[in-house]
């Protein structure tokens, strides 16, 4: 199934390149034509706000396609391998990174996990923090293992929090609150992940919280 998915977002992304071109060099051209009327100046704006965001998409299907190859996706390893990859992703988006996964020297007594499932819902959650903080520069996320067994994760991080109203759609495909240009498939995509490769994941109790069952 995850073959499938991912062949037939690879082959979207390429079909959906030479039309958007097109339609790009044709809204040049009629700007070129139109000169400065108000009215077809606004017209074209729109048009334009449209193809980005189009655009936008298209990049976030392609990118998506390149980072994850579906035969990487069943390797397993030890936790602390799994988030090594995140601390550097942190720093990239100006995100303090906290872990509490116990002694990550003692790698026969942490739990084996899907790696790179685990860094992808980990990059996606991450990543949704600072989309819903642009401003913040005191950001932390935290990655910690918990429950009987230590068998869950919880994901948590200091930003605003999911509004109440929203807690209930937050993993419906195409939900945003973001506006033009945001696919909505970021969370759903984390979900999908961890009922496939994990053992779900579900909102915690806290406002930015989420909790993944690894088993």
């Amino acid at each position: 199934m995850f073959d499938d998915i991912h062949n037939i977002l690879g082959r979207l992304s390429h079909q959906l390149n030479t039309p958007l071109c097109s339609a790009y060099l044709a809204m040049e051209s009629l700007e070129n034509l139109i000169g400065d009327e108000e009215e077809s100046r606004g017209c074209l704006s729109v048009l334009r706000c449209s193809l980005d965001a189009s655009r936008s998409i298209m990049r976030d299907i392609r990118d998506w396609t390149e980072r994850i190859r579906p035969s990487d996706v069943f390797s397993h390893g030890p936790l602390a391998e799994a988030v090594d990859p995140l601390e550097h992703l942190a720093r990239s988006l100006d995100i303090n990174l906290v872990t509490d996964i116990g002694d990550r020297s003692a790698i026969t007594d942490q739990p084996r996990v899907p790696l790179l499932a685990f860094v992808q819902i980990g990059r996606i959650l991450m990543e949704n923090t600072r989309l819903h903080n642009p401003h913040r520069h005191d950001l932390q996320f935290t990655i910690r293992l918990v429950g009987e067994g230590r068998r869950c994760i919880r994901f948590m991080d200091n930003g605003r929090g999911i509004p109440q109203e929203d807690r209930s759609r937050i993993f419906d495909p195409f939900f945003t609150t973001q506006g033009l240009g945001r696919m909505g498939l970021g969370l759903p995509l984390a979900y999908w992940i961890a009922c496939e490769r994990f053992g779900g994941m579900r909102l915690g109790l806290e406002p930015s919280e989420f909790v993944l069952n690894l088993e």
